[in-house]
């Protein structure tokens, strides 16, 4: 998985010339709503679906519902060790001029759809999730450790901690960001398998 996030982070431009939107970043209220409406939008998508559903892929190169949802239970602890890691030094703030992104530029490309990170076949001979209750069980306990960490830190505390991605640098509470929103991406991802003709209904 670790090859998918590296594979994700250089869809990450090196954000030069934008239009330093900083000012209107995300309070770390918002941050943690933000969490909740992406695993909510996720919820609503996938809570009726049946094991069929669950496990239909449109072909042997796309994901299923369950294992777009097992991917996400397992990086999303990888990703937030990139931030636990990036909090561990000493504060940076001379780094901030290196941040050339605000929040809703970063939430802008982890969701952009239209190019696609490439995971591989990691997941084609894992066995995932056959009920919908059970996948979002597992999302739900990723999501419960990742926001214990958030209330652990100040939002200034995380404002001034930076991670070095391939293409970019953002702030810790960005790399949470991060997070919140790769969930938004597969949401999207589960709705074009959901919309695939050959969908069990």
């Amino acid at each position: 998985m670790k090859k998918y996030i590296i594979g994700l982070c250089l869809l990450l431009p090196a954000f030069t010339g934008f239009s330093q939107q900083k000012k209107e970043n995300f309070s770390k209220a918002e941050l943690i709503a933000y969490f909740d409406q992406t695993f909510n939008n996720l919820k609503q998508e996938v809570k009726n679906l049946n094991q069929q559903q669950l496990m239909f892929s449109p072909d042997e190169n796309r994901w299923s519902v369950s294992q777009c949802i097992y991917h996400l239970v397992l990086t999303e602890p990888e990703l937030l060790d990139y931030v636990k890691k990036s909090m561990e030094g000493p504060a940076n703030p001379q780094l901030k001029d290196s941040v050339q992104a605000g929040d809703h530029e970063l939430i802008g490309y982890i969701t952009d759809r239209s190019e696609k990170a490439v995971a591989g076949n990691d997941l084609k001979n894992v066995k995932t999730y056959t009920s919908a209750n059970e996948a979002l069980k597992a999302l739900e306990a990723s999501r419960k450790t990742i926001k214990d960490f958030i209330n652990k830190h100040t939002e200034e505390e995380l404002r001034n901690h930076f991670i070095k991605w391939p293409m970019a640098y953002t702030d810790a509470f960005q790399g949470l960001l991060f997070i919140a929103a790769h969930t938004a991406r597969h949401t999207q991802q589960i709705k074009e398998v959901m919309n695939d003709p050959s969908f069990p209904k």
